[in-house]
This record gives structure tokens, sequence and C-alpha cells, in this order.
């Protein structure tokens, strides 16, 4: 059931507060065939990492991957940094990467949507570059796709539905062209996640009204 706008609900009440510059390895935290290496970041886990790189996209040794308690955008997420790009000529440069998003157990939050931000440079005649991310529940169906440009490094997709849990399909191409003034990098790759309360769950103001009720009993007590 879509939620109105006015629902939306960046950060749960109960997340404490935690260093938001916490920086790891996207090697460490590559899923192989006897360990799954996870993350959480308020109350979002991340795990299941892959990555595929080709022509003369970075090693996953060379990226970075920084918790967001919260991003720029007031969002929880995570932020990827490294030297992706292409060299003049030879062809585009691929990476793929991916990743599960889990709302942890306990929290009354499910997710909604999803921003994409990018810090990408694009130059010279025939240079291209895009980053694009795929939403999946249940494999299939995609449930939404964003793509960020040279000409636009900002995407968003609200979901028509609410989930714990969200496969994320990020696809990372840049072509510098064959002329010799050609580049193409990206450099930063913000993800943050839209989320709502669960049906039936206390929202922020219902909490805030809870408390200082339970607080006004408990003085009364005191005084009697």
């Amino acid at each position: 059931m879509r939620r109105s706008a006015l629902a939306l609900w960046a950060l749960p009440l109960f997340i404490p507060s935690i260093a938001s510059a916490d920086v790891f390895s996207l090697a460490s935290l590559l899923k192989t065939t006897t360990t799954d290496p996870s993350i959480q970041v308020g109350d979002k886990i991340f795990s299941d990492f892959t990555y595929s790189p080709s022509g003369d996209m970075p090693a996953a040794s060379l990226v970075n991957v920084v918790t967001q308690n919260p991003a720029p955008n007031g969002l929880i997420g995570l932020l990827f940094t490294g030297p992706f790009q292409d060299k003049v000529g030879g062809g585009a440069s691929d990476a793929a990467l991916s990743y599960k998003v889990t709302i942890a157990s306990g929290s009354a939050f499910s997710i909604l949507g999803a921003d994409l931000d990018t810090v990408m440079s694009v130059v010279g005649p025939g240079a291209t570059g895009s980053v694009t991310d795929g939403f999946i529940f249940n494999q299939p169906p995609i449930l939404g796709t964003i793509v960020t440009h040279g000409t636009s490094n900002s995407a968003s997709v609200i979901f028509s539905d609410e989930y714990k849990t969200l496969q994320v399909q990020k696809d990372i191409l840049l072509d510098a062209g064959n002329d010799a003034s050609g580049i193409a990098t990206v450099s930063m790759i913000y993800q943050t996640y839209v989320q709502v309360p669960d049906v039936g769950a206390p929202e922020p103001a219902s909490l805030a009204l809870l408390g200082l009720g339970a607080l006004g009993l408990l003085t009364r007590r005191r005084r009697a």
C-alpha cells in the first residue's frame, strides 16, 4: 500500500547516535562461499556484497564503503568512494556492485524508496557516464530503477509498496571516448533509503505523547 509523501519519516526515534564515518574496504565486505560479512547502520543491515570490475575500474581493495547515519540528505545509507574511471581509448569500463539491505529485527519501519547521488565528471566529445540502480524483491520483479549520468547527478524512486529487505544491483558505466581531452570518472556514490512506520506502529508524534503521559503518571505517583 503506497504511503503519502507526508507520511515519510527519515530516521526512527530509537536509533542511537553513532559515528557516521565508519569506513570499510569493499574487499573486506565481499560475500564468499564461506563468509557473508555485514555492517549495520541505524536499523539497516547491509550484506551480500558482490563486485565485478572491468576495463579501468578499480579493484575492490581500492573502493571504500562509508556508513552514513545520517547522510547529507538526512537519511541513512552508504557512501561508496573510489577511483571509478575510464581512460581514453579502448572502449568503455564497467563495474557491477550489488548488496542486500534489510531492516533489523525490532524496527517498526519499512523501506519505501531510495535516493542516489553521485559525484561524476564527464568531459570531452563522445565521453559518457552513468550509475544505474535496480531494486529487487524476491527476484523477479524489479521494483524500480534510478539513473544518474553526466548531466544529472541525483535521482530518486518511491516504490509502490513497503519492504523489509531489498536486493540492490548497481551498475557504473563510464566511457572517456577517444579524444585526448576525454574524462569519465565517478568519485562518490551516495545511496540512502526513505522509510515509513509500519502499519499500526506508533508514529513519532504518538511516541512522544506516550512518553509525556508516562512521565506525568510517574510524577503523580511520587507525590501521592
